[in-house]
């Protein structure tokens, strides 16, 4: 059965003028589990990316997960040892 994996950010707290619970970043990757596990294998790299250029100011950063099939499953973000967030910010004055 296919599976679809999404992972995308939002913002739930922006300065004035800056879209919260705004979808940005995504990242999606569908996969088919084997039959003979029930189970997906290996590793699943989701890579949500944006640059923004945004005001000074301050933010709330949300790291969402969603997922789609035809069948119950259940994903898991964060859990891995390598499992990383990377935000950098560049000063543009």
């Amino acid at each position: 059965m296919v599976k679809l994996c999404t992972l995308y950010y939002s913002f739930t707290t922006a300065p004035t003028g800056i879209p919260t619970n705004t979808v940005f970043g995504l990242s999606s990757l569908t996969y088919i589990n084997s039959f003979a596990t029930f189970a997906a294998t290996g590793n699943f790299y989701l890579v949500p990316r944006s640059t923004l250029t945004l005001p000074a100011g301050n933010y709330t950063l949300t790291v969402n997960g969603a997922g789609g099939s035809g069948t119950a499953f259940r994903l898991t973000f964060g859990s891995g040892n390598r499992d990383a967030v990377n935000i950098r910010i560049t000063p543009i004055k």
